[in-house]
């Protein structure tokens, strides 16, 4: 919650906290980054209401907020995403910065590339495809074995609703 958004995001996807500041981000195969959504996009966006731009990207990302975990890098540092290219524009920005995940996973100087501009752009997005820069850090990390991860999206059922859940280096044998 902040003074945007008083009671907070309710999205689907997963809860990030990103130089702390408490995202939601969605699986992404087509890009090997993770693309998060800079409060600028919102700021410019003059089609919608402040909340409702910043509520449909599952919360947007300030980086002129103070934060020691956070530092500008250049766009050429990302990892190559030519998929990500196609149907989107290219990233307006990009840094280094501590993400952790619900599991208590924190991760510290991790690539995000930063969506300035694209108004068809819904949610921050987890890059998960085939050269995934977060799969590549779970492994180097000692997090994971293996480059993978598994996804049960969850069900909306009236009479038997179930939480969605990630994953990463294996699959949930229960399901």
């Amino acid at each position: 919650p902040n003074i945007d958004l008083q009671y907070g995001v309710d999205s689907w996807g997963l809860q990030l906290s990103v130089s702390s500041q408490y995202l939601c981000s969605v699986p992404s195969l087509v890009g090997n980054n993770t693309v998060i959504t800079e409060t600028e996009l919102c700021t410019q966006d003059h089609s919608s209401f402040l909340a409702p731009c910043i509520s449909r990207r599952g919360g947007t990302f300030n980086d002129e907020q103070p934060s020691s975990s956070y530092s500008n890098t250049s766009v050429q540092s990302l990892a190559p995403d030519p998929v990500w290219n196609l149907f989107y524009p290219p990233f307006g920005g990009a840094g280094n910065t501590t993400v952790q995940f619900p599991s208590g996973i924190t991760i510290p100087y991790f690539p995000i590339a930063l969506a300035l501009e694209g108004q068809n752009l819904n949610a921050n997005q987890l890059g998960l495809a085939n050269d995934s820069v977060l799969l590549r850090s779970f492994v180097s990390a000692g997090l994971s074995s293996t480059m993978s991860f598994s996804l049960f999206a969850g069900s909306q059922s009236t009479t038997h609703p179930r939480d969605g859940h990630m994953v990463f280096g294996g699959y949930d044998a229960a399901l």
